[in-house]
């Protein structure tokens, strides 16, 4: 494993968010005032004198005089012909804040320098390559910004659009400092200056700032602000565009290079680095000249992204007499994207600003609420007649939509509709007036779209935003044509819970899939939903008829059915609610139908599958209210007549209520007659495929990947194969059916981890994420392991190169003044190089989960157990919270809130082995994070919040094996990456040179990550706090030079120290990895003992005991109770594994290599602990000569021992069995010590229900009885 972040272990590393409290400097409007005013009147002054500035007289006056002075009489006006409107009051500092904002006094080369510092807001951009490809960026802005606010914040995005020049980035500028107290810590956008006129647009692309006023930690709600590139601003490239810098850049790096010198490389070393999410998606349909305008990039690529995603569209109009012109430009802007997009869950709100409206307008006017009615009913006046409109008004018509209004037209592409009115300069209160009632109308309607959205079940978080945005990225970026589907984006991102309910909800809509695919192929379907919900119901049943056959529960299956009940109607209410698709379909063309859900209904209306809206109306449901009641009964009607099916077979075959073999009768009836013909009526099983519900049973988490592509789970390997010594044998995927649809070659064998068998754990530091998957997927042996790593580093760490444009643009930018940082130079190393070195250890092709490299292993040596695997990555959106990447599934649905563990609904979406290795190792400042298609995100190194993974380690060994979750771990082993006890201070402590907030939090969090990946200590400390959580005693003193620290005898760890170094090497130091290597061979070669030690407690936890029968003996004496427990003892290892030969062979040679008596043989000492005067004496058993031969034989080597008997003198007993290897070496066999009545099962399946896998999220796990011995609870 790698690494995650910690509860009390070590102080969290805080997200930017709360960084920015730490960073007093600040990007804000400097606001120079003079230290006091005169009034011009009484020419009194003063630090507490009040005074304020006539807007018409531009005269200083106090509050005593202003209305002493004529002209501020009541009701008194400006001369005729001069300024015809009141005298006002205004507050020196709101007018000095509205000059900066829009007169700007600043020369051209610190305008520059504004437009390259803007580009850190730029969000995404599309650019030219060098063959002249459009590639559409995501430039990382929105990552960036999320990941300082809360965890649980849902953002709304407020989109800016407009012509060019009409006062876009202005409008912002004045919503995010006009009304804000003290410095601004944002960045906020480029206006153009006064004093450098220019006809080329100012802003480009699409860049995101944020609301000052809501985006900090305690808000729930921020607000973000889209400002889009001008509509009609032609073909020229704006000044604030990514494109034109990139070009100035080309033009300049000539000038410059020849003067850069040796030294540029220095100062990129002295760059802050970026931790910023950046992704390229070529533009697939930008073809010809027509699709590759600029143009034609704002008005049709543009607004299907800011149009699906907004909550509010803010259009900034400074035409007043030309409104017409700016309800159509609105329209336009909406139709672009409108049947781009099906199931929205709202329409965005609009606000029109009229923005430089004459100051002299009656004050009434300056209401929102009058201004809208009189503009809309201005726009009113022969609105059926204007040539504008009529085309609207005929499209609409055909799809039966009345429109008799320019309100009606609106309220077609946005929600509501509101107008707010801005006058020019020169009454500085009532504009300040007018923008807070700008953004009182944004807050409204952002409350209003979200209260909508939390009321349709589709309120996305910022992560889950995220994910859509880069979904519809993927999707635009290939077609304009076809619509972006957000119901089918969520169930991408947002897997349905695992357990009984959901996999019944999985089942549905796979079903469903079928079905429609009939349909849309023109194969008429009679009653398809009600058929497959019938269908659907009889699969359930036997479902259920199959687990309580394997849970024993006693009953008839009408009264046992009531505690299945919920799981299915909650599995019905999600479908109808969420999956199921209007039932809407066209008079003309049965094939044209809606395709929208009841939750994104409501917004457009019926859509077809082009996105084009069809025809109003609300969502028709294709069943009644009812059919949940109805649906039920459907399945305890099947259920009974299963039951009465299965009581016949169990009479004709003579077997006995609860006999052994009613399991195998009744998995025989669920494959044959209701599951294998089941997936038939849909088409087949191999369109069933899933990698978080085993389609078999329903019940349980998928596991085990057969050849046919199909994964099915534990207890369903069991039940379709047949069990040796640790070994699962299949002859055939249950789902199919046989012979006629042959689909095996060969029986498939899988090991797996006895019931009664412990855990074993080994926790890797920093770059041990690599090596684990190392020993893993590829079996690497620990030679392989350190000549690979040697490779790999070797081979990774390419530095850049002045070859490419992106270095060279960092070395004009080293010798340039005023360039800010860019995304370029972030980098130490170079990706490609790192990313080859991996595919080339990996394989590209290979899965980390469902390894088809593990799958021929197991199959050359099937006895031999393969160990879970895990990875802990970062998410760059993410607050902290560490991802684990796995090799395998959880058995238990409850999750720990200190991480999560993603696994897709679509198995082409999972992570690849090399993919899991490279977004472990995405290292900040090193290397560039790693951008993951399938899951839409982009990773660091997991060492950013935690870099011992130790808590992560024992929390998956509970989730994986639950059944043994109460009990201590065999063994757990901690492996650092080293340390210096001598390390130099925090580079957390150093100051950043950066001058807006953003930059200067990532950057300090870079310099974090930095200490916490490099430096040991901090996972030294781990180790303790973990330590203190097992109620283990921590030895300061055991951290000496080439010692292991060890806690108890089951719990290690060893960190290398570099007692003669101030500081740990850099990740990249190549030149110190022979230092390293040998300083580390001596260390180890003082530790001979304890790794004997070691060696020995692993040798013995490959036992275990598999209990077979206890039962209750007469009592002696004061003995109240004693039990006869008989078993036997079992090695993990099954028959004909090469381990087990070698295991006989160390056995053989005890005797010469530890100088024992040539009679010894290693034994079991079964006794209770702590032994008393009333316990029973210990039991010895013998390991004869004749087992240790068996084991020896190359051919059919196995460990064979007779069935073992002993006493136990209560329930409560505690029962220790250990293995003798000498004199003086004896360990616990695995899983022991233990309460061997109370704590251990006797199948692969838990008889605990509480373990059960039928559990989803909406009903959380119980803790399991007893489940407090043996190690304290964790609270995450």
């Amino acid at each position: 494993m790698s690494a995650t972040n910690l509860p009390n272990s070590e102080t969290p590393l805080p997200p930017p968010g709360e960084i920015l409290a730490e960073l007093p400097e600040a990007q804000g409007l400097p606001v120079e005032l003079p230290g006091e005013f005169e009034c011009a009147q009484c020419e009194k002054s003063g630090p507490a004198l009040k005074c304020m500035i006539c807007n018409l007289c531009q005269v200083t006056y106090c509050e005593t005089c202003w209305s002493e002075v004529a002209a501020h009489k009541e009701g008194k006006k400006g001369l005729v012909g001069v300024r015809k409107q009141l005298h006002e009051a205004i507050d020196p500092v709101v007018e000095r804040k509205l000059d900066l904002i829009l007169e700007p006094q600043i020369g051209e080369e610190d305008q520059e320098a504004l437009h390259r510092q803007d580009e850190e807001t730029a969000w995404f951009a599309v650019v030219k390559d060098d063959v002249d490809k459009l590639i559409f960026q995501d430039l990382g802005r929105y990552g960036d910004i999320v990941s300082g606010l809360s965890e649980n914040a849902y953002p709304a995005l407020v989109s800016f659009v407009g012509s060019t020049g009409s006062g876009k980035s202005t409008l912002i500028r004045m919503l995010m400092e006009l009304n804000y107290l003290g410095k601004m810590s944002w960045e906020t956008p480029v206006v153009q200056s006064a004093a450098c006129f220019s006809t080329v647009p100012t802003s480009g692309d699409v860049h995101l700032f944020c609301d000052p006023h809501t985006c900090n930690l305690d808000n729930r709600h921020p607000m973000l602000y889209a400002d889009c590139e001008g509509l009609e601003g032609g073909e020229r490239t704006p000044l604030g565009s990514k494109t034109h810098k990139r070009e100035k850049i080309r033009k300049l790096v000539p000038e410059r290079l020849a003067e850069a010198g040796r030294d540029a490389k220095s100062r990129f070393s002295r760059r802050g680095k970026r931790m910023k999410q950046n992704s390229r998606r070529e533009l697939e349909w930008a073809v010809d000249d027509a699709t590759k305008r600029r143009e034609f990039i704002v008005s049709e690529l543009y607004p299907r992204i800011l149009f699906t995603f907004s909550d509010v569209v803010v259009f900034v109009l400074r035409e007043t007499n030309k409104l017409e012109n700016a309800i159509e430009r609105l329209i336009i802007w909406a139709t672009a994207a409108l049947e781009k997009s099906s199931n929205q869950p709202v329409l965005p709100h609009a606000i029109i600003v009229l923005n430089s409206l004459p100051n002299g307008a009656p004050n009434d006017f300056w209401a929102a609420d009058t201004t809208t009615e009189r503009v809309l009913a201005e726009a009113n006046i022969e609105f059926p007649e204007n040539p504008k409109f009529k085309p609207f008004i005929r499209h609409w018509k055909e799809r039966g939509k009345k429109v008799e209004t320019v309100r009606d037209l609106l309220k077609l592409y946005y929600d509501n509709v509101r107008v707010v009115g801005i006058p020019k300069k020169g009454r500085s209160t009532l504009m300040q007036k007018q923008v807070s009632q700008v953004y009182l109308e944004i807050k409204a309607s952002v409350e209003r779209s979200h209260g909508m959205k939390k009321e349709r079940r589709m309120l996305m978080n910022s992560m889950a935003l995220q994910f859509h945005l880069q979904s519809a990225y993927d999707h635009f970026a290939s077609s304009l044509r076809t619509p972006f589907d957000f119901v089918k984006s969520t169930f991408a991102h947002c897997p349905i819970p695992p357990g009984f309910g959901g996999s019944i909800l999985k089942l549905i809509i796979s079903a469903r899939k079928q079905v429609l695919c009939r349909i849309e192929e023109g194969k008429p379907v009679v009653r398809q939903l009600e058929s497959l919900l019938e269908s659907v119901a009889s699969m359930i049943a036997s479902c259920i008829l199959l687990d309580i056959a394997r849970q024993q529960i006693p009953g008839p299956t009408s009264q046992i059915f009531p505690e299945y009940r919920h799981f299915c109607d909650d599995a019905f209410k999600d479908f109808q609610e969420q999956y199921l698709e209007c039932a809407y379909t066209s008079d003309q063309d049965y094939r044209i139908r809606c395709v929208n859900y009841r939750v994104g209904h409501k917004s457009k209306g019926h859509q077809d599958a082009t996105g084009r809206i069809i025809a109003p109306g609300e969502y028709i449901a294709s069943l009644d209210e009812k059919y949940i009641d109805t649906f039920a009964k459907l399945i305890s009607t099947n259920l009974a007549s299963m039951e009465a099916e299965f009581e016949a077979q169990r009479v004709r075959a003579g077997l006995e209520a609860k006999d052994d073999h009613e399991l195998t009768l009744v998995a025989n009836l669920h494959k044959d007659k209701y599951m294998v013909p089941f997936y038939d009526g849909f088409g087949g099983s191999a369109k069933f495929i899933s990698h978080t519900a085993c389609f078999v049973c329903l019940f349980h988490s998928p596991e085990h990947h057969l050849k046919c592509g199909h994964v099915i789970c534990t207890p369903c390997l069991q039940t379709y194969g047949s069990s040796e010594a640790g070994c699962i044998t299949i002859k055939s995927c249950p789902l199919h059916s046989y012979p006629r649809n042959q689909v095996y070659q060969s029986p498939q064998a899988f090991a797996v981890k006895p019931p009664t068998a412990g855990v074993r754990i080994l926790s890797l530091d920093g770059t041990g994420g690599y090596i684990a998957l190392g020993l893993v997927t590829e079996n690497w042996t620990t030679t392989q392991c350190i000549e690979q790593f040697k490779s790999f580093c070797r081979k990774s760490f390419t530095k850049r190169k002045l070859g490419s444009f992106l270095a060279i643009s960092e070395l004009a930018r080293a010798n340039l003044p005023g360039l800010g940082v860019r995304q370029g130079g972030r980098y130490k190393y170079k990706k490609k190089p790192f990313q080859i070195s991996l595919m080339k250890a990996f394989s590209t092709s290979d899965y980390l989960f469902g390894s088809t490299k593990r799958a021929v292993a197991m199959a050359k040596s099937p006895y031999k157990p393969v160990p879970k695997v895990a990875v802990i990555t970062v998410s760059s959106a993410s607050t902290g919270k560490a991802i684990v990447l796995g090799s395998y599934n959880h058995v238990d649905n409850s999750h720990p809130t200190f991480y999560e563990f993603p696994r897709s609904e679509i198995p082409e979406n999972e992570f690849r082995t090399w993919e899991a290795a490279r977004a472990t190792c995405a290292t900040p400042g090193y290397l560039k994070e790693f951008s993951h298609a399938g899951s839409k995100q982009v990773y660091l190194d997991g060492g950013v919040y935690n870099n011992n993974p130790i808590f992560v380690a024992d929390s998956e060994r509970k989730l994986i094996w639950p059944e043994v979750e109460h009990l201590l771990p065999d063994v757990v082993l901690s492996l650092g990456s080293g340390y210096s006890p001598n390390s130099a201070k925090s580079r957390k402590d150093k100051k950043s040179p950066s001058r807006n907030a953003v930059a200067r939090a990532i950057e300090k969090l870079h310099w974090i990550a930095t200490d916490r990946i490099e430096n040991g200590t901090v996972a030294e400390e781990t180790w303790d706090t973990w330590l203190r959580c097992k109620d283990c005693q921590v030895d300061p003193m055991s951290a000496g030079r080439g010692s292991i620290r060890l806690a108890g005898d089951r719990y290690a760890r060893w960190n290398a120290k570099f007692n003669g170094h101030d500081d740990p090497p850099h990740l990249d130091d190549l030149d110190a990895l022979q230092r390293i290597e040998t300083e580390t061979y001596k260390q180890v070669q003082g530790l001979d003992q304890h790794i004997k030690n070691l060696a020995d407690h692993l040798i013995c936890s490959t036992f275990y005991f598999q209990l077979q029968q206890a039962k209750e003996l007469p009592p002696i004496d004061e003995c109240n109770e004693r039990f006869s427990v008989k078993g036997q003892i079992m090695c993990r290892w099954g028959p004909h594994s090469p381990d087990i030969c070698s295991l006989g062979e160390l056995f053989q040679g005890l005797n010469s290599k530890r100088n024992l008596d040539p009679l010894w043989r290693p034994y079991f000492t079964i006794r209770e602990t702590p032994s008393g005067p009333k316990s029973p004496p210990a039991d010895v058993i013998q390991i004869p000569e004749t087992t240790i031969q068996k084991m020896c034989n190359s051919q059919n080597g196995k460990f064979e021992l007779p069935e073992v008997e002993f006493t136990v003198s209560s329930r409560e007993t505690v029962t220790e069995i250990l293995l003798h290897l000498d004199n003086f070496s004896n360990f616990p066999i695995s899983g022991f010590p233990c309460q061997v009545l109370m704590n251990m099962p006797n199948g692969i399946v838990p008889k605990n229900p509480l373990l059960r896998r039928g559990w989803t999220s909406k009903h959380s796990v119980p803790s399991t009885p007893n489940s407090s011995r043996g190690s304290n609870s964790l609270d995450f």
